[in-house]
């Protein structure tokens, strides 16, 4: 008998497993048991291997079979290598694939390869079978798939396939070339739905072997080739240079151009010159811009001018051009509507912003904003009234705020150069003829309230014999000038909006400072009011209205004897007053305390009877006792003669 070890030694004395082929080892014909209790015959290893592969339905984990068979994995791997048309290996090799999952994986490959390019690489992982048992089953002898088989970097299709695919393609072509029309191959669109890159391989040979590669060109992009016939491209191109030279479009960007057509060109260059030379064309930048179309909208604009007499250059050119070239297009669209309006009617047209206007139209403009400018004067004048120290000044931004957004053109011609000097001398020239409208309104207000009746008052402080009195008196007028007439005329003057002149203004501040520092005397204060009225341009009154002047004032004192509240000290006052003034030259500027002394010098012009009267008065008034009845008789007195 022998011994375990005796079997090991005589096993591996045995001669190692023949080359049945290149690349493959034939089984031995003996093996060792995996569990080393005897030797297994090679017969008995397949006769086993084939029971087991066609008995189970489901994968096997290699190292269960390697059990079930007792011999170890790599003869496992090996068996299934030499019989793939009993079983597989899965993609990790590590299950085997039997006969029954065999035959159905191998049935759907069929099936695949004969109607569409397959991966290995995809078909091993979609279906779990290793890349060698793959190419075992595209080699199989039996299934004869081989003869049919063409493999194209490490994917797979039939003969069959192939030649359906270009058939396809062939008739997608020729119907390309009769509609002149692009085709657009898809794997979508092909049967079988080809991986684009195959699309392409397949084609490129396809038109070298139809000899109709020189009528297409053929781009890929996004998944797509297109396969574009080339004379549809001449007639694609040619019928939008067409275009452009009939107006229909604007202009063509030459770079866009260039690169949509870029079969026909060899360079950019070419494209330049070609379009340099077409008629009814010119160049920009990179654009060619139609003629026609620029001629049609400057017929257009002479148009439009000649009916509202303005038009507005830009609002066509700027969404049809790009950035870069419309104020060259503006310009060109400007001097063709000059060149045209010239030959029809008034050459004399004005460029300002955008727009181009005729004179009639730019003078109406001009005078509206003139009287924008104005309007800004008086408004600004009336706001003196209330703020007279406020200075005035012409403001450009006030009008444009006010300029309505529907009204683009005036606001164009306001900012234009120059505008704004010109507006601003029609402010000021407004502002001059109010300010002398407020001059003379002054003059006639200081004669009346002032020299009027400092003249009066002078000319009544004349009439006065006393020495004594007359400088009392005087010395009274000069307080009364200086802190009550000038002061409160001004006051009275401003509050009536008389004050608004720049002129004005300064002459009456000059005044009161001059009042305010200068001597108290009479003399100083006529001479202050004097140098005003020089400067102020203020004329002497006339004698004749000096005399209705004093006829005036007389009267006011005679109405206000009239108010039954007068006090009595007053009343006898105003009445020696009007009683001196109508015997006297001017009128006496004089306080109560000094009534008795004017009575006294009016006695001579009196009666004896009228003094008496005046005496029994000016006691009574003294003492505050006149009665209804003497002042019925006082103002009678007054109103006599």
């Amino acid at each position: 008998m022998f011994s375990e070890e005796d079997v090991q030694t005589v096993f591996r004395l045995l001669p190692p497993a023949k080359q049945a082929q290149e690349g493959s080892e034939q089984l031995p014909p003996l093996f060792l048991s995996s569990r080393g209790h005897g030797c297994i015959t090679r017969k008995h290893l397949l006769d086993q291997f084939k029971r087991l592969a066609t008995k189970e339905t489901h994968r096997m984990h290699t190292s269960v079979v390697s059990h079930q068979l007792d011999v170890d994995i790599d003869t496992v791997l090996q068996l299934v290598r030499e019989h793939s048309h009993l079983a597989l290996l899965s993609e990790d090799r590590l299950s085997v694939i039997m006969k029954e999952q065999r035959d159905s994986i191998e049935r759907h490959f069929r099936d695949l390869v004969t109607e569409s390019i397959v991966s290995k690489a995809a078909f091993s992982k979609d279906h779990n079978v290793s890349m060698e048992s793959i190419d075992a089953l595209t080699h199989d002898k039996e299934s004869r798939l081989h003869d049919d088989l063409l493999e194209i970097d490490d994917h797979l299709l039939t003969k069959a396939y192939q030649q359906t695919l270009q058939e396809a393609m062939k008739e997608g072509l020729d119907l390309s070339l009769k509609n002149a029309e692009t085709l657009e191959l898809t794997s979508q669109t092909l049967p079988g739905e080809p991986p684009i890159w195959y699309i392409s391989r397949n084609l490129q040979q396809l038109l070298v072997e139809t000899a109709m590669g020189p009528q297409f060109h053929i781009a890929e992009k996004a998944g797509i080739v297109y396969c574009t016939p080339r004379q549809s491209i001449l007639q694609k191109r040619d019928a939008k240079i067409a275009e452009l030279q009939s107006g229909s479009h604007a202009y063509i960007d030459l770079q866009s151009f260039a690169k949509e057509f870029g079969e026909l060109y060899s360079s950019y260059r070419d494209v330049q010159d070609q379009f340099a030379t077409l008629p009814t064309i010119f160049l920009a930048g990179t654009s060619a811009i139609s003629e026609a179309w620029l001629s049609k909208l400057a017929d257009e604009c002479v148009r439009e001018l000649e009916a509202n007499g303005s038009v507005e250059l830009t609002s066509e050119i700027e969404p049809a051009f790009p950035a870069d070239i419309q104020n060259e297009i503006v310009d060109k669209l400007e001097r063709r509507v000059r060149t045209t309006y010239e030959q029809k009617s008034d050459p004399k047209l004005h460029r300002t912003g955008t727009y181009i206007l005729t004179t009639r139209k730019y003078d109406s403009v001009c005078d509206e904003l003139s009287q924008s400018a104005k309007a800004q004067a008086t408004g600004k004048w009336e706001e003196l009234k209330e703020t007279a120290d406020k200075d005035l000044k012409f403001q450009i931004s006030d009008i444009l705020a006010a300029i309505p957004s529907d009204r683009p053109l005036l606001r164009a011609v306001t900012e234009e150069k120059g505008t704004d000097r010109v507006m601003e001398e029609h402010f000021w020239s407004e502002i001059s003829v109010l300010e002398s409208q407020n001059e003379e309104a002054f003059s006639a207000f200081w004669i009346e309230r002032v020299l009027s009746r400092v003249h009066n008052y002078r000319e009544g402080l004349q009439a006065i014999e006393d020495g004594k009195l007359r400088d009392q008196l005087a010395d009274l007028l000069s307080a009364h000038l200086q802190k009550e007439l000038f002061s409160d005329a001004l006051a009275k003057a401003r509050s009536q909006g008389l004050v608004r002149s720049r002129k004005t203004r300064k002459n009456a501040q000059k005044l009161e400072s001059a009042l305010a520092e200068g001597k108290a005397d009479l003399k100083s204060a006529v001479a202050a009011m004097e140098k005003f009225g020089k400067k102020q341009g203020v004329q002497e009154p006339d004698p004749a209205s000096l005399v209705e002047a004093k006829k005036a004032l007389t009267g006011d004192m005679i109405r206000r004897m009239q108010k039954p509240k007068t006090e009595p000290p007053v009343m006898f006052l105003t009445l020696i007053i009007v009683l001196f003034a109508r015997q006297y030259p001017g009128i006496v500027y004089a306080t109560g305390k000094f009534a008795p002394k004017l009575l006294k010098l009016l006695k001579s012009t009196l009666s004896a009877e009228q003094y008496e009267r005046l005496e029994h008065w000016k006691e009574q008034a003294k003492a505050g006792t006149l009665t209804a009845e003497d002042r019925e008789d006082m103002r009678q007195m007054a109103g006599e003669g």
